[in-house]
């Protein structure tokens, strides 16, 4: 039978050769499929696989009916979404070569991003998640903005503030423009293999901003702090809960959202109940307990 490949599980055998554009196959007929396979299949951006209606351990395969993403990829938002990632990803770059970066550039911009994202709520933005299959880095800042501007609106921030935040959020990791791209492109990887030499970025990020007269300083500070846990344990600068600054709380549960639903995402495991699991189990006193709740709630009541 003909699946989807976000269809596909471990143990499920194919009964086609998957064939690239060179011509040769990227996975031969009769393979039993493990998560690495699904994985790579997902990279080279396979959309359907013929597979067998039973597992190599004689269960039958029942394959989970998909969600209807098409309507929602073609979207006048999901459109803007994408527009937003190839434009963050044009002065991304820009911002490598110079080594410095135009905010007051970067706020127009993504300005008409930040209204439009007043208008969504969480599970919303949910929908789109599959955004973050491509370009993965750039699509999880974009992605992630998006969700810290609804998390700020849900605790009543000002409409001037939310820009800020939104603002904020998309340059929080612009400190990345002093690492080598093999820091921050590996979309797989759950953890940070090089954390130590990543612990800098916030405090880069905060250099190249802290000058400009468009960010406020709360904004710049949420950029400074958003690697901080309440807990103690974050960087650069390991503050308490008290010393932590909002906006910063705010961006650093949008950030390790995004990532962790990044992670599941592309390695195919039902991504927002693993994301959810992942907080609850392991991260409820690293973050802000209100908007962890707010975040949390909203998804399981959808999910």
């Amino acid at each position: 039978m003909k699946i989807k490949v976000s269809q596909a599980i471990p143990g499920v055998i194919l009964l086609e050769n998957v064939v690239g554009k060179s011509g040769r196959p990227i996975i031969k007929q009769q393979t039993v499929l493990t998560e690495k396979h699904i994985n790579i299949l997902q990279k080279f951006l396979i959309d359907e696989i013929h597979v067998s209606n039973q597992l190599d351990d004689g269960s039958r395969f029942i394959a989970q009916r998909q969600e209807n993403h098409s309507q929602n990829n073609q979207s006048p938002t999901f459109q803007q979404l994408q527009q937003s990632v190839n434009l963050y990803k044009d002065q991304f770059i820009n911002w490598r070569k110079t080594q410095t970066i135009d905010v007051a550039q970067v706020r127009h911009t993504f300005l008409q991003l930040f209204e439009k994202t007043k208008q969504l709520d969480i599970n919303q933005l949910i929908d789109f998640r599959e955004i973050l299959l491509k370009q993965t880095f750039y699509s999880q800042q974009i992605f992630k903005s998006v969700l810290a501007v609804i998390l700020a609106k849900i605790i009543n921030c000002d409409s001037a503030e939310l820009n800020q935040i939104g603002l904020a959020s998309l340059l929080s990791d612009a400190g990345m423009i002093k690492y080598d791209e093999s820091f921050y492109e590996h979309p797989n990887e759950l953890f940070d293999h090089n954390l130590e030499q990543l612990k800098h970025h916030p405090v880069y990020s905060y250099r190249l901003v802290e000058d400009s007269p468009f960010m406020t300083k709360a904004a710049k500070l949420g950029i400074l702090q958003h690697h901080e846990r309440i807990d103690g344990t974050g960087y650069p600068l390991q503050l308490n809960d008290q010393d932590i600054h909002r906006i910063a709380k705010i961006i650093g549960l949008s950030d390790e959202f995004t990532r962790v639903l990044s992670f599941y995402l592309v390695n195919n495991k039902a991504p927002v109940k693993q994301t959810i699991i992942y907080f609850k189990n392991k991260n409820l006193n690293k973050f802000d307990r209100k908007l962890m709740s707010h975040l949390i709630t909203q998804l399981i009541k959808n999910s």
